[in-house]
């Protein structure tokens, strides 16, 4: 494991993750077509409710012909970041990948804890107070974009949703080569 990872899952800077949901604003903001709002001075958790905020109602009004469309820009995005995180990180293992995922999401305020056979659950998620399931299905191209690029192309399926009800997310995460 390298040194980076261990310290960032033990510590990280407020700086940075106020830069890091800077950069997610501005791909989610790139992806739906629109400027992101003006976040200078704002806190972590204020930056959080401004998030939620923007993703659900750009969500709800996002055309359905336009859907697919911006569905892949959420996942494109997202996937670049998480293939920064991978280098930044120096991420080889799968072990890593889920240390790295349970640092990316503590940023969100999101419980993610996961296994090296690809299971993860989430137990508490920020956004599932704002979001309807239909909006937490959509936004969910970010998860499956950050996660493949963390993994160098894992894909990331969920299989149930707290905005569905249920106590805790679940989804798994797989390499390519193992079918959907």
């Amino acid at each position: 494991m390298g040194l980076l990872l261990s310290a960032a899952e033990l510590w990280l800077p407020e700086i940075i993750q106020r830069r890091q949901l800077g950069k997610l604003f501005s791909l989610t903001a790139r992806a739906f077509g629109c400027p992101a709002p003006r976040l200078v001075g704002l806190s972590r958790r204020t930056l959080l409710h401004e998030f939620a905020s923007f993703t659900r109602d750009r969500t709800l009004r996002c055309l359905p012909a336009e859907a697919p469309a911006v569905r892949e820009r959420l996942y494109s995005g997202a996937y670049d970041m998480g293939a920064d995180l991978r280098r930044v990180f120096a991420i080889r293992a799968a072990e890593e990948v889920m240390q790295a995922a349970r640092v990316a999401y503590r940023v969100l305020h999101i419980d993610l804890t996961g296994s090296v056979e690809g299971q993860i659950i989430i137990r508490r998620c920020f956004f599932s107070p704002y979001y309807p399931n239909s909006v937490c299905q959509f936004i969910s191209a970010l998860d499956e974009g950050l996660l493949a690029g963390l993994s160098d192309g894992w894909w990331l399926r969920f299989q149930q949703r707290i905005t569905d009800g249920s106590e805790c997310c679940r989804a798994w995460l797989g390499s390519p080569e193992v079918k959907q």
